[in-house]
């Protein structure tokens, strides 16, 4: 197991791109956010990206409450077609925070440099906009945002209902 250790916080996206200097090769890897909560079909979602050729796909939810989740809209083909900068309505399709990445698209734009930068707010929309090919496949798993002390308690208990009541949670 290889890591990494930030010295100064350098953010979602500077985080990323120091471990990314640990990759031994070129293929697609799986991207979490470590606050939330959300039941996708791993594999499901590589053969999805692989299939479309995509340099980033994201694991979609419909978006149960207001204005809480970062939308985003859709072609008939999958492809993302808008990062919007305003919250997914109730029913909208949102970034669940989960992506199978191919590294050669960040690397072409990116690199690790020791300054803090996000990945949401600077790297996602900077390779959107230089026309990197973003997929989002729509996930029907649970989703919780475990940030939020009362959606903590129901990420355990979801977890603790699908561990089959084990202890061991």
């Amino acid at each position: 197991m290889n890591y990494t250790v930030e010295d100064t916080p350098l953010g979602t996206g500077g985080g990323l791109l120091l471990a990314m200097e640990r990759l031994d090769d070129d293929e697609p890897f799986l991207l979490l956010n470590g606050d939330t909560y959300f039941d996708v079909e791993a594999r499901k979602l590589l053969e999805f990206h692989t299939g479309k050729s995509s340099g980033i796909t994201f694991a979609l939810f419909r978006a149960g409450e207001p204005e809480r989740f970062g939308g985003v809209r859709v072609d008939a083909d999958s492809r993302i077609t808008e990062l919007q900068s305003s919250k997914a309505g109730i029913g909208q399709l949102a970034n669940g925070g989960i992506y199978v990445i191919d590294p050669k698209a960040i690397k072409e734009k990116y690199r690790a440099n020791g300054n803090k930068i996000s990945f949401e707010d600077d790297i996602l929309p900077g390779l959107f906009n230089a026309g990197t090919a973003f997929f989002g496949l729509e996930s029907h798993g649970s989703f919780v945002d475990i940030g939020v002390p009362k959606d903590y308690v129901a990420a355990s208990s979801i977890m603790f209902q699908q561990s089959g009541g084990s202890e061991n949670v």
